[in-house]
């Protein structure tokens, strides 16, 4: 089952607006539901030496949780009050604060490098960019990432009910994917592929906790966990020992400030 792209008859800016805010009443079941970051692509993200950094629309931390570490200070900006009390419970050395990438409660110039976790394509980019680059130190970085599922495999392609023959949406990843940034040099691309592993019961909360699923009708929502179990019994192949291999495509842009 695919979702429909509206909802209520609302006009598009609604619908981008109350799937941003849909997270704000879910943030504990976020947390538990979505994956963290693999190594190799944090390291490409963060230079070593970067010693304070803004994690931006850092939701419940799961970014943010492997950003800390000894000697550095990490700063957690959300606007979502509920999903940073999740990260606060679980990071108390992080310092908290409410606001958006087009206002960050930071001032000029005071990190090294701001990183933006599945959150750009919420944020006002112009703003937002404006706002990062104020905040970030001359020669400091931004990057952007994403955790994709990653549809270059079929039965992954079958969970968006994607048609065989379309392209797949998940590439190898290209510095031209960079789109320009106001205030930065152009931008790398790097490309990250690791396997979740997860129980049934674990792959249908991770569905489930997607924003189109968190603002569809409960019949909707319904017709969802039923076609997701459809597919699961359609390819008991990808189960192993109880649990389902998950491809996953982690995609990466990184700029430096000018």
């Amino acid at each position: 089952m695919v979702f429909a792209r509206q909802y209520d008859r609302v006009t598009d800016l609604q619908h981008h607006a109350r799937r941003a805010a849909s997270f704000h009443s879910a943030a504990d079941a976020y947390d538990a539901a979505r994956p963290g970051y693999p190594a190799a692509a944090l390291s490409w993200m963060v230079p070593d030496e970067a010693r304070s950094i803004l994690d931006l629309g850092a939701g419940t931390g799961k970014l943010t949780e492997s950003l800390v570490a000894p000697g550095r200070q990490v700063f957690a900006v959300d606007p979502s009050s509920e999903m940073l009390r999740v990260l606060a419970s679980k990071l108390p050395t992080v310092e908290a604060r409410v606001g958006g990438g087009e206002d960050i409660p930071l001032p000029d110039m005071s990190v090294d490098a701001v990183t933006v976790a599945q959150a750009w394509h919420w944020m006002d980019r112009a703003r937002a960019a404006a706002e990062i680059a104020r905040v970030l130190r001359p020669g400091g970085i931004l990057s952007l990432v994403w955790n994709n599922d990653d549809d270059r495999v079929p039965w992954v392609r079958e969970l968006g009910g994607v048609d065989a023959e379309e392209t797949p949406r998940v590439r190898p990843a290209a510095d031209g994917d960079a789109e320009p940034i106001e205030g930065f040099h152009a931008g790398e691309a790097a490309g990250f592929e690791w396997v979740r592993r997860l129980t049934r019961e674990e792959f249908i909360a991770y569905e489930c906790s997607v924003s189109a699923f968190l603002v569809a009708r409960e019949e909707e929502q319904r017709a969802r966990v039923a076609y997701l179990h459809e597919v699961l019994e359609r390819h008991p192949e990808i189960v192993h020992d109880g649990h389902i291999a998950y491809p996953v495509f982690t995609f990466v842009l990184r700029y430096c400030r000018t």
